[in-house]
């Protein structure tokens, strides 16, 4: 039975084709519109006319990258949610490309289902004030270390760095972070760092 259509369109940015099909071919089965785009000023230069939905778009291309398209994309006014998908990214990436507005930051490889999830996410995110006042609920769970331990994990700290910092061994700061997610509900990096960019921290 063929997929219910969405009213969202999926404009996919990446500069490989295989990505490209690859990618429109399963929002295609869901029932999305797709649009692709093999660098990210063809994208730019259709700001003006993108239908409503969001963007998925590689980091690392040639020319315009992910995060100076995710920039641009803000600056021209765009309300397209962004989802930034790359092959080498890091928790500074991370945090830089989350605190300039990336809805998600997906590190390959990935499961499609978890694309997927992020986009139907995106779509559906509550206003910026709900999820604030839920994000600072969530943080007063947090003990005084635990929000120390979160602090730097946003500065990119690793788990052998934020031991060094704050004079505990690698393993207390292991299960610190393992409490600190379970108490917020997140299961990936990026999800942690979202949760503290809503936060305000």
């Amino acid at each position: 039975m063929a997929s219910e259509r969405s009213p969202h369109t999926v404009h996919i940015v990446d500069d490989d084709p295989a990505v490209l099909h690859s990618t429109a071919v399963l929002f295609g089965s869901l029932g999305f519109q797709t649009e692709r785009y093999s660098h990210a000023s063809a994208l730019l230069d259709e700001v003006g006319n993108l239908a409503p939905g969001c963007v998925v778009m590689d980091v690392r291309m040639p020319g315009i990258d992910g995060v100076e398209g995710q920039r641009r994309l803000a600056g021209a006014r765009s309300d397209l949610p962004v989802i930034l998908i790359t092959g080498d990214g890091d928790i500074r990436l991370a945090v830089r490309c989350l605190q300039a507005g990336a809805a998600d930051f997906l590190e390959k490889p990935f499961e499609p289902e978890e694309l997927v999830a992020s986009v139907r996410s995106a779509l559906t995110r509550p206003v910026k004030n709900r999820v604030s006042c839920d994000a600072a609920e969530r943080l007063a769970l947090l003990t005084d270390r635990e929000r120390d331990v979160l602090t730097l994990i946003v500065e990119g700290g690793t788990n052998k760095e934020i031991a060094r910092r704050l004079g505990n061994s690698h393993r207390t700061i292991e299960i610190h972070r393992a409490h600190i997610m379970a108490k917020i509900g997140a299961h990936t990096v990026a999800q942690l760092i979202r949760f503290a960019i809503s936060a305000g921290m």
